[in-house]
This record gives structure tokens, sequence and C-alpha cells, in this order.
């Protein structure tokens, strides 16, 4: 009984396998046959070429061009393709809900339906063949709509919601955006707004490249950003409203002398298309009419939008000073009357910097980085005389520095030369040496700029390692400590002689003294500055190294709160915080205990 249980269970479960195999080789499962049964018609969206709908006495009709829509009647324009592909999707999944057949409609007048004469008629056209939509009343309930399909004497049910979604007026229909534009084609750009003209031209019109330059009024770079906002906003304005289709009212609508006349020119075209806006409406200030020349249609647009492509020459110009890659400057001069500070890459290493002139230092790399950086965004706040014919006037004939950024393989990467501030103080005047124009910059964007070779000097003392140093002198008010390396590599205390080292603070000593970074350099080279305390210091740490010898010495506190100290060699006067110094001072020997009588 067992067995036959277990081979009739094996049956079924075959069968059951091969029916569902047999299912899938058929290629459409039953419930998404019924699906399809079940939609008013069968057609899918890509296979569209056209379509064609007519309400009352208006007929619309639309097609396909590629990926775009276009309207061929009541008038050739540009359909909003959106719009389009909405209405056919609704039309493409709208379902069945119920069918009359003819025989349930024998002796019934399909005028009660609505469907003669049909509230809608809907074609769409496809590659193989062409659906009619007849759509009539709503249903008693108003939750459906009837409707015949490619003639079919039945009556189907719809969902009421495909009659409001597919009845559409015209200006539903049309696309809205005013210019088809695509900023990567644009070369050239008009402004013209009386009695303005800029004229924006594309300095490599034949690469991707958007190198833009104002080329009227005045030769000069344009903001590269806001010239592509220009074209950004161009390619959104869209009409609120259309308001003719007749080009011989633009009188009414003040577009026969408009207030601005914006051409664009592509590549390929050369001819350009210029769009033509009005005065704001005094009937509605929020509104302006518009209107691209060589299309009949005029549109009203938001003022607040319009306002956008009147703009004064200036809104459009480059304000950084130089433009230029930081990684391709290796070196820089920064000359002050007859002073002049060099600082050029290191050779071996690219990512360190080293002062060149007046003397031979290395170079705090960070700062420098972040110096040159700063650079590049370098910007005037003030663009003071475009036609300078009086440079005195600004102080840039005797100029208070001059910043040039050199490159191996164009030399001269860029110059800027600082005159005299304003009479307010307001703004520093500057130029550059590739443009005959005078900025005005805010002043305390100089205030990192350095006025002495130690202000790029690198901050960390000196180039030791504690390994390198051999022998140390501790000398303090309270007495006097020396340590020495024995051939073996260990330290010994050589002073005061029956002492205990404690080498753990010995070597904090030397890491701290070797990594040692000023927080400030004084131009003063002093060692011994009585009015800093160094004449006669705290402490002093001299280290033996090879045979260099370096003493440091800490002497008297700033107003902040550090210390100010100096080097020997080089001859350095600086600050250091005091966290820095904890380790340096600390007692690395301490005399050795006395023996009590017993």
């Amino acid at each position: 009984m067992k067995l036959r249980t277990t081979v009739i269970l094996v049956f079924i479960a075959l069968v059951m396998s091969l029916f569902f195999l047999y299912e899938l080789w058929k290629g459409t499962p039953r419930d998404l046959a019924q699906l399809t049964r079940s939609r008013i018609a069968d057609f899918t969206l890509e296979d569209v070429t056209g379509m064609e709908m007519i309400r009352d006495d208006q007929r619309i009709v639309v097609y396909r061009d590629g990926d775009r829509w276009f309207i061929r009647e009541p008038l050739k324009t540009r359909a909003d393709a959106s719009v389009i592909r909405s209405m056919l999707t609704d039309i493409e999944y709208a379902s069945r809900r119920r069918t009359m057949s003819q025989s349930e409609l024998r002796g019934i007048n399909i005028s009660a339906f609505g469907l003669d004469p049909a509230r809608l008629i809907v074609t769409v056209k496809t590659r193989q063949r062409t659906h009619t939509l007849h759509i009539g009343s709503e249903t008693p309930l108003g939750d459906g709509r009837y409707l015949r399909v490619d003639g079919s004497p039945d009556i189907l049910v719809t969902d009421a919601a495909l009659f409001a979604r597919l009845d559409k007026p015209l200006n539903d229909l049309r696309h809205r955006t005013l210019l088809d534009i695509h900023a990567g084609d644009v070369v050239r750009i008009e402004l013209k707004s009386d009695p303005r003209l800029i004229e924006l031209t594309r300095a490599s019109a034949m690469t991707d490249a958007a190198v833009w330059r104002i080329s009227r009024p005045l030769a000069a770079r344009a903001d590269q950003i806001a010239v592509d906002n220009l074209l950004r906003d161009l390619a959104a304005l869209r009409a609120q409203e259309f308001v003719s289709e007749n080009s011989a009212d633009v009188r009414s609508y003040n577009l026969a002398e408009p207030f601005a006349e914006i051409t664009l020119w592509s590549r390929s075209g050369e001819s350009g298309t210029t769009l033509l806006l009005s005065e704001p409406s005094e009937k509605d200030p929020t509104r302006v009419y518009a209107k691209v020349k060589g299309v009949p249609s005029i549109v009203s647009v938001l003022a607040d939008d319009a306002k956008k492509f009147a703009p004064l020459v200036n809104s459009l110009r480059e304000r950084r000073l130089l433009i230029f890659d930081p990684d391709k400057v290796t070196g820089m001069e920064l000359v002050r009357g007859t002073e002049k500070i060099a600082i050029a890459r290191d050779e071996t290493d690219i990512t360190q910097w080293r002062i060149t002139a007046p003397i031979q230092q290395p170079a705090e790399s960070k700062q420098m980085c972040d110096f040159i950086q700063s650079l590049t965004v370098l910007s005037a706040t003030e663009f003071v005389d475009d036609v300078a014919t009086d440079l005195g006037r600004y102080g840039l004939v005797a100029p208070t520095a001059t910043l040039t950024l050199l490159s191996t393989t164009t030399n001269i990467v860029g110059e800027i030369v600082v005159g005299a501030l304003s009479s307010d103080h307001s703004l520093q005047y500057v130029r550059t040496l590739a443009e005959p124009f005078v900025y005005g910059i805010a002043p305390s964007l100089l205030a990192n700029w350095p006025k002495h070779w130690l202000d790029w000097r690198r901050r960390r003392i000196a180039d030791l390692t504690p390994e390198s140093i051999s022998r140390v002198e501790i000398t303090k008010p309270a007495g006097r400590s020396i340590l020495e390396k024995d051939a073996g590599g260990l330290w010994r205390l050589v002073e005061p002689s029956s002492g205990v080292a404690d080498t753990d603070a010995l070597r904090a000593l030397l890491s701290g003294l070797t990594g040692l970074r000023a927080t400030r350099f004084l131009v003063e080279n002093n060692i011994e500055s009585v009015a800093l305390g160094l004449a006669e210091p705290e402490m002093a740490v001299t280290t033996h190294a090879g045979e260099r010898v370096y003493t440091l010495r800490v002497g008297s506190a700033t107003a902040d709160g550090s210390k100010y100290c100096s080097w020997s060699q080089p001859p350095l006067v600086f600050t250091v915080d005091l966290a820095a110094l904890t380790p340096i001072v600390a007692n690395i020997a301490t005399p050795a205990p006395k023996t009590g009588a017993h």
C-alpha cells in the first residue's frame, strides 16, 4: 500500500511538472495572457509612429521623428514628448472592465452611450497597424467610460480616468521649452539689451572644452560658470502661456522693438537662433512676452526668468586673477621694492619646496601648497579700470609687490602686480601681466603674502635625528648636565658624575629637540637678544652631531604664553609653544641619593 501511494504521488508530481514546462514552452503564462486579452488595444509604445485626436471640431495630429514628437495639425510645432508618451502608455495599459456584445446591445441606440458621435476619437498608428478608440459617456456610477475599439460592434467599459488623461487641449501637448539647444554645441552668444551689446565666443569651437571669452564690448576672460548658467537657464526657459500664433502680433506684445534679444550660434549652423523678450507687461508685471525669430508663436514667460538674459557685462567676467594648474607651478618669486624672495620645488622631491633667494633654506611645503592653491581663487571684488592710461594713479608704476609664478614649460604661469590702497582703504589695486585691466581686491586677501623669507621658512628647526646626536649639554640656572654616547651606543652621565640619568626622559628630549617646530620666526637674528631673554636664557641645550654643534636657547615668555627661542646653526630666533618644550625642559639627570648614617 505504501509503495502504491508513493508511485501515485510521484506520478502526480511528474504530470504537474510537465504541465508547467508546457506553459513555459507556450511562451505566455495564463495570467499574462489573461491580462493581455483584457487590454483594449494591443501595441507597444516603441512601435507607435503617430497619434490623432478628434474632439468636437478640433483635430490634433502628432507624429514621432526619432526620439522627438511633433504636432502636424492644427499647427506645425514641437510636441512635449513626455506628455505624448504618457498618453500612449495610458492607452497601452488601459483594460476593459466589461464587454457588451452585439447581441446584448440589440435594440439599443448607441447614442445612449455617447458614441454617436463619440466624445473623443483617438487613433494610434504603429508600424504594423492602426488602433482607433471611440470614447463615449460616463457610466451611471461615474467610475467608467464607454468605448468602441477598431470598429468592433461591441461596447467596452474602461476606467473613467482614461478619458481625463487623453482629453487634453492643444497647448497641453505642446513643447514648452523655447530654445532647443545643447550647451556643448553653442559656440557664440550675443546679448542685446539697448543700449548694451555683449558678445561671447567659445575659444575652442571645435572641441568639447567650453572656454568662453567676452569679445564685445571689450576683450576679456569670461566666467565659465556664469556662461554655463546662462546657457542652462536659456535651455530651461519655458512658456507659461501660448498667447498668439500670428507673427503680425509682435507689436501688440511689444516685440517689434524688444527689450532684449538673445542669439545663439551652434557649431553647424551658419545663422543663429534668436529669442526676443519684451518689457514686463503692465497688466501682469510677473510676465513678459517672448518669441523665437522664424517661429510664429508668441508666448509669455516669467519676468524673473527673463531678467537673467539682460545681464551687465561685468556679471559675465572672470573675477579670478589667475587661471592655472597648481601642479604645473615649479617656482615663485615675490619682489617687494629691491628685495626678492625666490622659492622652487626640490629637484629630487617635487612635493618639497626650497627657498633659493635671498638664502638657501628649506621651505614649509604645506604652507607653500596652500598659498599657491589660494592664488587659484584670488578674485577681484571690483573691476576698477578697463582702459588704464595712468597706472601711477593706482600705485602700479612702482608697485608694492610683484608675484610671479613660474613653470618649466611656459616659464611664466602668471604674474600679479600689487599697487596702492584706495582712498578709503577698502580696495587694493592690482593688475596681471596678461591683461590691461586694473582690479580691486579686498586688502585682507593679501594678508598671507610673506613679508620676509622667514615667513616661508620650514617650521622644523633642524635636520637632525635622535640617532645622529652623540653628546647633550643642558645648562640651567640650577646647574649643568652632560650626557655622552659611548662606543657601544649607550648613553652615560658625565656630569654630575655622581648623578643618575633618566634614559626615558633623554629619549623624549632628543625626540622633542629634533622635531621642534617654530610657531613664528622673528626677523631679528640676534640669538642672544637681551630683550627676548636669550642673553641669560632659562635653559640652553647644546647637542653634538658629528662635527657640528647646535645650541637651543629658551628665553622669556611671549604675550600669548609661548616662549622665545634661538638656534645657533643657522642663526634663528623664533617662538615655540610651551607644549613642544615640555620634554626639552624636563630633568634628565638627578643627583645620586645620599648615603645615610646607620
